[in-house]
């Protein structure tokens, strides 16, 4: 019985043991991504009627501030109606301090026929791309990522790349003995209208 018991007395101390382990790398874990954050853009978004709490929570990889001067990243967000009943957002992505030299402008177009929870994460997902570039420029990058998500997923097509449309364009140049750069991408999503229809994204 006393064997027993210190059997047990032991195999909880190493438990315990391996708890505490466990906890303090993660604890450490945990502040080494604090500190990295911490050396991540300063961004602060403009717009009317936009759910910047839902924002924080989507895009984890900046620090919001309120002070247009104290950011890093200012992104402007301006809607207007479309033709067919949608709204089409404007993204205007202008980079401060560090990040003067980059600048962007996105759109996202949405239809008639999508929810304001659709809109709103079509919305956040252009903004998370937009400032990705501005992020991978520090020492956060090794912890961001890119997915590609086919949203057509043919049965019987052989090519299912051809339900894809891709265009991309940089244009740089120099002024005098200013570097300067600018980058301009147009983003639009259309969803396939059938099993023959095409479903494109552009940048241009």
């Amino acid at each position: 019985m006393l064997e027993k018991m210190l059997s047990l007395a032991a195999a909880a101390v190493l438990g315990f043991g391996a708890h505490a382990a466990s906890a303090g790398q993660e604890q450490t874990a945990s502040a080494e991504v604090d500190k990295l954050k911490a050396l991540a853009p300063k961004v602060i978004v403009d717009g009317r009627f936009l759910d910047l709490e839902y924002i924080k929570t989507e895009v984890t990889f900046v620090n919001y501030v309120r002070d247009r001067k104290e950011a890093d990243v200012h992104v402007l967000v301006t809607e207007q109606s479309t033709g067919s009943g949608g709204r089409e957002f404007t993204l205007t992505f202008i980079g401060q301090n560090g990040y003067a030299e980059v600048k962007n402008v996105l759109a996202f177009a949405s239809n008639k026929t999508q929810t304001e929870d659709e809109i709103r994460a079509g919305l956040t997902q252009v903004l998370k791309m937009g400032l990705l570039g501005y992020a991978a420029r520090t020492p956060i990058q090794p912890r961001l990522g890119v997915v590609f998500q086919d949203r057509v997923r043919p049965t019987a097509v052989v090519d299912r790349w051809d339900f894809w449309v891709f265009s991309a364009s940089l244009n740089g140049w120099l002024s005098g003995e200013e570097p300067c750069r600018s980058d301009h991408s147009r983003i639009r999503q259309r969803p396939a209208l059938s099993p023959k229809g095409r479903a494109a994204v552009s940048a241009d």
